[in-house]
Formats: structure tokens, C-alpha cells, sequence
């Protein structure tokens, strides 16, 4: 089995990925691909979702408290849980109201902005990258 058979079989190539041998054409090569591409591009339909709100964040602050007081996980790490739980539920929403998939991102997007103002954010991120363990504060 050649190298290109193996890598089409795990999924790493496939038969109509082109390859550029020479650097200088590797710019023009790609800029004809994606122009073949856009040709058959379709704006993905918006995925809309109903989720749980309020009840699921109750259900998941009250697994956290379990949690921490059993002390499997620290305050820091309940609170970073309490960020994750709102924006998996949905945030201020109930299972009547459905969100459209930006909804949730600009969530996501609001807790990321939160959490990397914190110190303790910044500290357990330094520690990683130094160490490359986790820091438990």
C-alpha cells in the first residue's frame, strides 16, 4: 500500500485533495481550488435550539455544591462550572424558547470574556503553559 493509499484510508486525504509538487504554483493551485470549491457552495441553514435555561443551570449549581463540598473540585473550579452550565442551558431561556446557534456563541463568547478577567483564569493558563499540568486554585 503506497503512502497516499494509506493516508486517503485514515482519513487524511481524500482522492479529489489535489497536491502542488512546485512551491511556485502552490499559491495559484490553491486560489483554483477554492474557486472550484465556491462554486458549489450552499449558506448553511441556522440551526435553531430549545434548551432548558434556568432549570438545567439549578440542576448542574446544585451537582457543583455536591462537588465542592465534597471537595472533588475547588471554588474557583465551581465557579468556572457555574459559567460552562449557563451558556450548555442556554442562559436566561426555557425549553419553550428556542435560540438561534449565534445566541449560544455570543454566550460562550461572554463567559470566555469573563472568565479571562479573573486572576485566578490567568494564573491556572501560566501554569499550563509552564508546566504543563493544570493548577487546582
Amino acid at each position: 500500500m503506497g503512502l497516499s493509499n494509506y493516508n486517503i484510508q485514515i482519513g487524511y486525504l481524500k482522492y479529489s485533495d489535489g497536491i502542488t509538487m512546485n512551491r511556485k504554483r502552490l499559491l495559484f493551485d490553491a486560489k483554483m481550488k477554492a474557486i472550484e470549491m465556491s462554486k458549489n457552495y450552499k449558506i448553511p441553514e441556522k440551526k435553531i435550539y430549545c434548551l432548558p435555561g434556568k432549570t438545567a443551570v439549578a440542576a448542574i449549581m446544585l451537582t457543583l455544591e455536591n462537588m465542592q463540598s465534597s471537595g472533588a473540585i475547588s471554588q474557583y473550579d465551581k465557579f468556572i462550572g457555574e459559567k460552562i452550565a449557563y451558556v450548555l442551558s442556554g442562559g436566561d431561556t426555557d425549553i419553550t424558547k428556542e435560540l438561534l446557534e449565534e445566541n449560544i456563541l455570543k454566550l460562550e463568547k461572554d463567559a470566555i470574556y469573563n472568565l479571562m478577567k479573573e486572576n485566578l483564569t490567568i494564573e491556572r493558563l501560566e501554569h499550563i503553559l509552564e508546566t504543563g499540568k493544570y493548577l487546582r486554585n
